[in-house]
């Protein structure tokens, strides 16, 4: 019966991230699934990563479209540094243990826009669709950090990066039908309709962590004021000016004084 039932339980996030990693995975071409490899080092991308992929992107949308292809420096950098800052977000709230699970996340990403750049229009949608959905504040993944210790934080970016996952394995699979099933995938109407469910979850997921990061934030507020009350209520007041210090101390309390003899005349 035990056995039954944790079989019928939900796998937990992290888990389910690692899974949706390797169909993501699975679904590459063999070439694109070398490329996943050599970029998944672990470890969360450098700000000189995002450039160098920037550049590495616009020379291959140069090479394929030669003078259709426009440059996309500040679009693609804002998207990739975006996405770096969610891979060191996750590599820390994660841990050291998950650390090859959140650094996919670049890898991911990367992956996904170097095949999108096939096609020119195919391209512009998925990048327009990196920007604008659930997008995550840097801010607010700096905030995150502070909070590294929370499950429940730990568990939303979770949910946010396997969303995350699922949309880019979309973008993988429209890649791979027919060019007429690909065109009519990826005209405007119809590649925002396929992605729409993908964008409200993230969005869903980044409205959770903002609130959850709040809440910790004001939670830890109070509990910071409250330690501060309580040091100040047990210690000693300070004199005020003219005034002298009170002695608490039985040892250095004034002695009464002694009453005096007098001498008898004689």
């Amino acid at each position: 019966m035990s056995r039954a039932m944790e079989e019928s339980a939900p796998l937990k996030a992290e888990i389910r991230l690692a899974q949706a990693i390797s169909e993501f995975v699975v679904a590459l071409p063999d070439h694109e699934r070398a490329a996943f490899k050599s970029m998944n080092s672990g470890s969360p991308p450098s700000p000189e990563d995002v450039v160098k992929c920037t550049e590495q992107l616009n020379r291959d949308g140069l090479r394929v479209h030669q003078n259709n292809w426009r440059p996309y420096g500040p679009h693609l950098i804002g998207i990739l540094d975006r996405v770096r800052l969610l891979s060191k977000a996750g590599d820390i709230l994660v841990g050291a243990s998950q650390c090859m699970v959140a650094g996919g996340i670049w890898a991911v990403v990367r992956v996904s826009l170097q095949i999108a750049t096939a096609t020119l229009s195919f391209f512009d949608q998925v990048t327009r669709f990196y920007t604008r959905a659930g997008k995550l504040s840097s801010i607010l993944v700096k905030l995150a950090l502070l909070f590294s210790d929370s499950s429940d934080l730990r568990n939303l970016m979770y949910e946010y990066f396997i969303t995350m996952v699922k949309a880019s394995l979309r973008v993988v699979v429209l890649s791979k039908k027919s060019s007429l099933s690909f065109l009519a995938a990826t005209m405007t109407a119809s590649f925002d309709r396929d992605f729409k469910a993908f964008e409200e979850e993230l969005e869903r997921w980044a409205s959770l962590i903002d609130r959850t990061v709040t809440y910790l934030s004001v939670a830890s507020e109070q509990l910071t004021q409250s330690m501060v009350k309580t040091i100040l209520s047990h210690s000693t007041p300070m004199p005020k000016d003219g005034e002298r210090p009170q002695e608490t101390s039985s040892r250095f309390a004034a002695q009464p004084s002694l009453p005096i003899n007098r001498r008898r005349s004689l």
